[in-house]
């Protein structure tokens, strides 16, 4: 298990290093949407509306998927398939698919937990 998490992340780095700015981009984005969301819609919080509901499970969703770099997002790759080139280059490589599916998790995890904790954080305190 310990070669299995190192080799996750050697494969990780270079989609980390190109996305480093990205972070800064996600951190002022959930600070904006936490604020938006503290302001405009506390008294919206009160009367169960499920909208307020659906935003905020959009944004943990999607939010650290909307800020991934043009070189990692999905890209149309075949006809009828669509995918990361990352994952794509790294399906080529002498590694189990199980691998890479933990590389794709961890690179998602290091994109929103930390950034959604930060967000919980504000909105609760």
């Amino acid at each position: 298990m310990k070669e299995t998490f190192k080799t996750v992340w050697h494969l990780a780095k270079p989609e980390l290093k190109m996305s480093w700015s990205t972070y800064i981009g996600l951190l002022l984005f959930y600070s904006l949407y936490t604020l938006f969301f503290v302001k405009v819609f506390d008294g919206l919080s009160e009367s169960k509306i499920a909208v307020f509901d659906l935003l905020f499970l959009l944004l943990f969703v999607f939010g650290p998927t909307w800020f991934k770099p043009k070189g990692a997002q999905y890209q149309k790759i075949g006809e009828n398939s669509w995918g990361s080139p990352g994952v794509v280059m790294n399906l080529h490589l002498p590694v189990s698919k199980k691998v890479i599916v933990w590389k794709t998790i961890f690179i998602y995890f290091l994109g929103s937990f930390p950034f959604q904790l930060y967000m919980l954080v504000m909105w609760y305190f």
